[in-house]
């Protein structure tokens, strides 16, 4: 089918959990009461978003949403920290939430795909900072929770590098590894995908019926050179445009009058198990900052949020197919409760490169076989010749 147009339950997770705490590690947590009482080292400066209370699944009970506007968390310290964000609430179905920190200015931290990202501590990159804000984009609704930051003695370490992963926390927090080699082996490929290829273009069409997302991307993605451009399609025909040089972000919004220019900055690529539990049996995900700030490109280029849909038990290795004139692996698996919910969808199967972990397709059934959501690529070319456009090269003046 093509459109053209112009908390994640402990007993359901299965990928080499393990606790990681770095050592000598100081953490900032912050929520989004209206009293910071709770957080004495937290402001909440400025809030835009509706305040929601009594909610199932959020960090303390309640969180702010809005389609558009923005939340920020504030410590009473500026440090280099490593960034995470806690969703698990299924009403937060915004498909690139911008999330940006403050230290002279509002920079780009990471696109996050609230719709489909696992239920827990979300990871969001790194930076020295005393702030982090997350914006919607009128499209789907994004969510505000909790907010946690951790340093380990203001060292640049990615995360979870200074100190082994203690595997018998599994058993205390009634998690059981299930995953199998095969299916471990393309995870941890889609995971790293953007190791994987030099240069990457093509166009997909995307459809999630449970916020009524329908667009057709087209990218172009140079690894080696840092730079990338994106142009979402949305069902209207609305445009909105992203290009990025590894240095600035440019947004162009969809009536082309607004546009937003923000500096870029990445950490290193994390270190150690990129999935474990806290001390609180809280899931953590360590998703990988993307390097050349791709956004929705990395639906099919880095595809981090549809790797840890694996970790849930059931996930198998159905076959080896030809996709796109490419050897691809055909992996099926059942959602977890809270995506199962969240997404109207019981199963998906999809299909991925067996080379690089890039997605090539992605389908998504109710139950009773409805379908609920798909991505389906076009025109996929790996590691072929992309001269530097114009529109990247003027980022740099």
């Amino acid at each position: 089918m093509k459109i053209r147009h112009a908390l994640l339950a402990p007993a359901l997770i299965a990928l080499l959990f393990s606790w990681a705490k770095p050592a000598s590690a100081e953490t900032w947590l912050c929520d989004n009461d209206r009293s910071a009482s709770q957080y004495p080292n937290c402001r909440n400066d400025r809030y835009d978003m509706a305040y929601r209370s009594g909610q199932r699944g959020d960090l303390n009970g309640d969180d702010r949403i809005g389609r558009i506007g923005s939340y920020q968390w504030m410590s009473d310290s500026s440090k280099y920290y490593y960034y995470y964000a806690y969703l698990a609430n299924r009403d937060f179905t915004a498909p690139n939430a911008l999330y940006t920190r403050w230290d002279t200015a509002w920079r780009f931290l990471a696109w996050v795909n609230q719709n489909t990202a696992p239920s827990g501590w979300n990871y969001l990159g790194s930076g020295w900072s005393s702030g982090v804000a997350v914006s919607g984009s009128n499209n789907g609704m994004a969510g505000a929770d909790g907010m946690r930051g951790d340093y380990t003695n203001g060292t640049f370490a990615s995360p979870m590098a200074s100190a082994a992963p203690k595997t018998a926390s599994e058993a205390a927090c009634g998690i059981y590894s299930r995953i199998s080699a095969d299916v471990r082996d393309i995870q941890k490929k889609m995971l790293d995908s953007i190791d994987h290829y030099r240069t990457l273009s093509g166009a997909f069409d995307i459809y999630f019926s449970n916020v009524e997302q329908s667009d057709f991307v087209e990218f172009k993605i140079s690894r080696a050179e840092r730079w990338s451009m994106v142009d979402k399609v949305d069902a209207k025909g609305m445009v909105e445009s992203f290009r990025s040089n590894g240095a600035t972000l440019l947004s162009v919004g969809a009536d082309k009058a607004s546009y937003r220019a923000q500096p870029v900055f990445m950490g290193a690529a994390p270190l150690g198990p990129r999935a474990y539990y806290n001390q609180n049996c809280e899931p953590v995900y360590v998703q990988r900052q993307d390097p050349v700030a791709a956004g929705y490109a990395n639906e099919v280029a880095l595809p981090q949020n549809y790797a840890f849909w694996l970790s849930n038990p059931g996930a198998r290795v159905l076959r080896k197919e030809r996709i796109l004139g490419r050897d691809a692996v055909v992996v099926t698996g059942l959602h977890d409760p809270y995506l199962r919910k969240k997404l109207n969808a019981a199963r998906f199967t999809m299909w991925v490169d067996d080379a690089t972990g890039v997605l090539l397709k992605l389908v998504g059934n109710s139950a009773t076989g409805k379908q609920a959501y798909f991505i389906e690529v076009h025109d996929l070319k790996f590691d072929e010749p992309l001269p530097t456009p114009a529109a990247i090269a003027a980022l740099a003046d």
